[in-house]
């Protein structure tokens, strides 16, 4: 369980998911309040991109778009961590191990097809860093590769975005990588980090009752998931998992 942390939407899926877990949380009767913090970079949030008619913003406009923004995203996120600290700082020790380990969780959610997404995914984890310091981050990515098919020329370019964001993911996760930080031309803090994200789920259109059809029925999934992470056992025994160093990446066990 999760009592004070911070999930993160990006793109039209993470807004989504957003929505869902606070779904599932009135479904459960849980009233997170200012505990569980959530932030959303959308086109709305980021501020749209200008494009072709006939074509669609691409990754590197979006981190190009993102980049751009990096002062305003860290004041949303640095805002969204002090409201956590102003409930830690009245929370008795006894309540969490989380002011034993001086440690923030964080979770990043998106879909890797989409351009924004995938475009912002690393500059938001170092953004989500550098706004949580001094507090060591404990970050988990959770991420949609299922390319949910609309025409031959937007399928093309989603697959292009996960292959894309994939190859890149592969690198910055090993174990010998440089240490990630981004410093946005000295414009904000920087929080160097060994890797990106210390946990990683990728889910995909299909799990062992059948094939998730839409890209509401994996709204739907990401929701129910989230929301038993962050406020059921399930969160519980993902955090002995962790402490115990035995997991650094998996798929969602559907």
């Amino acid at each position: 369980m999760y009592p004070f942390c911070l999930v993160v939407g990006l793109g039209d899926l993470g807004r989504s998911t957003i929505a869902a877990v606070q779904a599932h949380f009135q479904q459960q009767g849980f009233s997170p309040g200012e505990t569980i913090q959530f932030v959303v970079f959308d086109a709305q949030a980021l501020g749209p991109l200008q494009s072709p008619p006939d074509a669609s913003p691409t990754r590197r406009d979006w981190h190009q778009r993102c980049t751009e923004q990096a002062e305003v995203a860290y004041d949303r996120l640095r805002k969204a961590v002090l409201a956590c600290e102003g409930i830690l700082a009245g929370a008795k020790e006894s309540r969490t191990t989380i002011l034993h380990r001086k440690v923030f969780s964080v979770f990043i959610v998106g879909s890797l097809p989409d351009p924004l997404a995938s475009g912002v995914l690393f500059d938001v984890a170092s953004l989500v860093a550098s706004a949580a310091a001094p507090w060591t981050c404990f970050t988990t990515a959770v991420l949609n590769l299922e390319v949910f098919f609309r025409d031959l020329a937007q399928e093309k370019r989603d697959c292009a975005s996960v292959y894309a964001t994939l190859r890149e993911l592969d690198t910055l996760m090993l174990p010998a990588a440089p240490p990630f930080g981004l410093d946005f031309g000295g414009r904000v803090p920087v929080a160097p980090r060994s890797r990106p994200f210390d946990l990683c789920y990728v889910t995909t259109g299909e799990n062992h009752l059948g094939t998730l059809k839409s890209e509401e029925q994996m709204v739907a999934f990401l929701g129910r998931f989230l929301g038993h992470c962050l406020a059921s056992p399930l969160g519980v025994r993902l955090e002995q998992l962790w402490d115990d160093a035995q997991v650094s990446t998996a798929v969602i066990p559907w």
